[in-house]
């Protein structure tokens, strides 16, 4: 937004664009092995926290950008990332 011309497009920060979840079954760190990153790498402050040494998603935080997604270094990646519903159920 910062390379157009002024008032072309808008910049209204972070957008929901769904919700990430914890595989648990997949994910190193409840497996025991040492890992924090997705917590390291998430770009929302508050949205993954470690509990207990296992990672934990704050839904009202988590944007679902995917990050968290993209860096899980789980041989099955160990999140899950939902999209927002866009329509309405008829």
């Amino acid at each position: 937004a910062t390379a157009c011309a002024p008032g072309v497009l808008a910049s209204s920060g972070q957008g929901r664009m769904g919700e990430a979840r914890i595989v648990d079954h997949s994910c190193l760190a409840v497996r025991g092995v040492g890992c924090s990153a997705c917590v390291e790498q998430c770009p929302v402050p508050g949205a993954i926290r470690l509990d207990q040494g296992r990672p934990r998603i704050n839904p009202e935080a988590c944007t679902g950008c995917g990050v968290c997604l993209y860096v899980c270094p789980a041989p099955q990646k160990a999140i899950l990332l939902l999209p927002l519903r866009t329509r309405e159920s008829a």
